[in-house]
């Protein structure tokens, strides 16, 4: 099994996490409490601490790309038996006009679980979101 790689695709996944790659999903995050989303990418499940099941198209682009690294890596996702991600954010550090700016203070930790090992990822980030008008 190759480890090293896949220690390499948990910590890519969490830094992915925490960058402007999430953008297309932060103005739904932003509508809602601060909290924690856990994403199962096996199932293409999220799920808010508070607000319960969560659609955000940040789940579909890991989920596609985890599906590349495996593929390129020749692994097959029978190695796994879960996938987990999850995102802590808090958006209190600077207040802002909420309705205009944000600033996300975020965490991300991925856990996979294989037959007899658990492979950890974790990213620390802060990342500005201007919110769209209107």
């Amino acid at each position: 099994m190759k480890i090293k790689v896949l220690r390499s695709i948990a910590n890519s996944l969490c830094q992915m996490c925490c960058s402007a790659r999430i953008n297309t999903s932060l103005e739904r995050i932003a509508g809602l409490p601060d909290g924690t989303l856990k994403i199962d990418l096996l199932l293409g499940s999220c799920v808010h601490s508070t607000a319960g099941d969560l659609q955000v198209p940040m789940v579909e682009d890991f989920r596609a790309w985890l599906s590349s690294q495996m593929e390129q890596s020749r692994l097959s996702f029978d190695v796994f038996r879960s996938v987990l991600l999850s995102l802590q954010y808090k958006t209190d550090r600077v207040p802002t006009d909420r309705k205009r700016i944000l600033l996300f203070e975020l965490e991300s930790a991925s856990q996979f679980v294989l037959a007899n090992q658990v492979i950890e990822g974790h990213a620390t980030n802060v990342l500005w979101y201007q919110r769209e008008a209107g």
